[in-house]
């Protein structure tokens, strides 16, 4: 029976993160530890606490006009206050810059990878411990061309706020 309700539990912060960044809500952050670190495997550098993480979500929102997050096929591995997830994601992106397109308008990318994490049992439940993303297919895009200007000046961001 414990091992169900662990499962449930870790699940939660799993969805509240894909809720939290598709609201663009400002505490997606909260889904890890205090000390927990973002690796996106897209940008050359992990993000590490809380404050970076924060940081990077802001940046990140700035450029986006909205995004949609789906997961799904998760495993789960409970070793007692320690567990490990995969999960496969797809993220629907619209940039703000592509605006000019009109307000009904095909996505600018589609990023397909999967959630590999590293899970700790906290007194507030469950938190990511590390995250590290990582790209499916040939260049993680299920669908679009992205846009490297954009990818390339959210890299630097994220290397400044290091």
């Amino acid at each position: 029976m414990r091992r169900l309700v662990d499962e449930q539990q870790i699940l939660a912060p799993l969805t509240r993160y894909t809720h939290l960044c598709d609201a663009r809500d400002g505490t997606a952050w909260e889904i890890f530890s205090e000390d927990g670190t973002d690796d996106h495997n897209l940008f050359g550098q992990a993000i590490h606490g809380w404050d970076a993480i924060e940081s990077m979500f802001a940046r990140s929102s700035e450029n986006l006009e909205a995004t949609a997050h789906f997961i799904s096929n998760t495993e789960i591995e409970v070793d007692g206050d320690r567990a490990k997830t995969r999960t496969y994601a797809q993220c629907w992106t619209w940039l703000r810059f592509s605006g000019d397109k009109g307000a009904v308008r095909p996505c600018d990318y589609v990023f397909v990878g999967v959630y590999n994490d590293d899970l700790v049992r906290t007194a507030d439940g469950w938190r990511i411990s590390y995250r590290r993303t990582t790209p499916l297919g040939t260049g993680a895009l299920g669908l679009g061309e992205g846009n490297e200007t954009y990818f390339a000046a959210y890299a630097a961001g994220v290397a400044r706020a290091l």
